[in-house]
């Protein structure tokens, strides 16, 4: 028997304030599996290594300087929140809200 955890509800349009500004987060799921696209401002952001595990999920983001970033945290209804990791180890709260 295996137990199937209900991933969160993702899909939409997400304002991620994080201490690098503002990004809008695009996600398009099915079931447990995210797509995400990106932007800062004008700029593309690149999102890879996305985790979604029930309210648990974690993403990287890397923008136009090169510099990777990783988040992680929870969902709850049209909010999230966590920590991001910046690229000297240095880690600070990062929170979204779906529009």
């Amino acid at each position: 028997f295996r137990s199937w955890t209900v991933p969160a509800k993702m899909s939409g349009t997400w304002t991620v304030q994080s201490p690098t500004g503002p990004v809008e987060l695009s996600w398009k799921q099915n079931f447990q599996k995210l797509l995400g696209s990106a932007r800062a401002g004008a700029a593309n952001v690149d999102v890879s290594g996305v985790r979604l595990s029930g309210d648990q999920i974690a993403f990287v983001l890397v923008g136009g300087d090169g510099q990777r970033r990783e988040f992680s945290g929870s969902v709850s209804g049209g909010r999230m929140q966590g920590t991001v990791k910046s690229p000297g180890g240095a880690e600070a709260p990062w929170s979204a809200a779906r529009k």
